[in-house]
């Protein structure tokens, strides 16, 4: 499983049944980096982001801590890896207010050469987790509608922004938009595999009682 694969493994916009992500962890764990030194800081932040969706927090803090004793580059690559790293474990722990810290720590300053790996630096999805759980929802809305996904027309990645987005509508009190947001995300979902089908059904229950 190469880099690219582990880092889809972390996403938690994704499903992942327990064998997929243990053998993830595996890869990450046997990831040879020496050939591309740039990776280096990228298997210890997505080893962390595994270890989050495994519920282990204290292995994911392990992680970070490795990632945090990494040289500084010209860059800020590493530094804001660890930072988005710091960010997930403090909502994992609910500490919003530490997770909004983090994240204005950012300096995003990448060089082109790197943009391919490190194109997701700053999710705007954790942005507008951030802002939704300090109820700032109309901000949460207008990040959750920033495309900044591996492939924003990839189906993945479309179905959870839309039911983000229909969440956030209905706290909003736009039920009509809300309503058609769950509709999209479950048509997104029609050809799905077995698995997801009662997640299809449940975006549209909500489409239908939204309006």
């Amino acid at each position: 499983m190469g880099y690219y694969a582990l880092w889809l493994e972390s996403l938690d916009d994704l499903p992942v049944d327990p064998a997929h992500l243990a053998a993830a962890r595996s890869a990450g764990d046997a990831l040879d980096v020496t050939r591309n030194p740039e990776l280096v800081p990228f298997r210890l932040y997505v080893l962390g982001m595994l270890a989050l969706r495994a519920k282990e927090p204290n292995a994911a803090r392990a992680w970070e801590s490795r990632l945090a004793a990494l040289p500084a580059g010209r860059d800020s690559v590493t530094q804001d890896l660890t930072h988005m790293l710091r960010a997930r474990l403090s909502l994992h722990a609910q500490d919003v207010a530490a997770a909004a810290s983090e994240l204005e720590k950012l300096e995003l300053r990448v060089p082109y050469s790197r943009v391919g790996f490190f194109a997701n630096l700053a999710p705007s999805r954790l942005r507008a987790r951030v802002a939704a759980d300090r109820g700032l929802f109309a901000e949460a809305l207008r990040l959750e509608s920033v495309a900044d996904f591996y492939d924003p027309f990839a189906p993945a990645a479309m179905t959870g922004g839309h039911e983000r987005r229909g969440v956030l509508l209905r706290k909003l009190g736009q039920t009509e938009a809300a309503s058609a947001s769950f509709g999209r995300a479950a048509v997104l979902l029609r050809d799905c595999e077995p698995s997801q089908v009662p997640r299809r059904d449940r975006l549209a229950a909500l489409a239908r009682d939204s309006n």
